[in-house]
């Protein structure tokens, strides 16, 4: 496999502008380069390393051979993880940190009850957009219990107004000490 057929099959679904943004190059590079019109890649090949997070020997050569021994699980996740954009391993991340928590909590054995390995398989019958979408609801589910079960917990004094992103207006009780962090806060002076 030549060192474009490695940078495309590292691309996966991405767009060729993220690699060209951020090599600083204009859009029309990554198509020269595959057309075989330039060979220019080879001046960026360390950037293209690190944008990629793989070794200059895998983008060089395709050897897989990491200082670090990994099962063939771990790479396959790793190879998928580098084919997503930048706001997708973010997420990806934050559920791993989220994970590392809970197992840290809980320990690293997760036997559910039979209930719960039922939801799961049903749950894993979900094509990858549904599930996403399940996910962003229940944690908004949990968001406002949790919310409700600190509002029951403590004294309202007042209610916070802010604008969403769509423009409308939300309103949020505001706690005793809320209410303390937001007067210690210092006084704007401009007007």
């Amino acid at each position: 496999m030549e060192i474009i057929d490695r940078i495309s099959c590292l691309l996966g679904n991405r767009e060729q502008k993220e690699l060209t943004n951020y090599l600083g190059l204009n859009s029309v590079a990554f198509s020269e380069w595959k057309s075989g019109k330039s060979r220019s890649y080879r001046k960026y090949l360390i950037e293209i390393a690190e944008f990629f997070h793989v070794s200059l020997d895998y983008l060089v050569y395709g050897n897989k051979n990491n200082s670090i021994k990994l099962n063939p699980d771990e790479q396959e996740l790793l190879e998928n993880y580098s084919r997503l954009s930048e706001a997708d391993k973010k997420e990806v991340s934050e559920k791993v940190k989220e994970l590392s928590v809970y197992n840290d909590v809980f320990g690293n054995k997760r036997a559910g009850s039979q209930n719960e390995n039922e939801m799961l398989e049903i749950f894993k019958k979900f094509n990858d957009r549904e599930q996403i979408k399940i996910i962003g609801r229940m944690e908004e589910w949990l968001e406002v219990k949790y919310r409700r079960n600190a509002i029951d917990k403590q004294q309202i004094v007042g209610v916070q107004v802010a604008r969403r992103t769509d423009g409308k207006f939300r309103k949020e009780p505001v706690t005793a000490e809320e209410m303390e962090k937001i007067k210690a806060l210092p006084e704007d002076t401009d007007y």
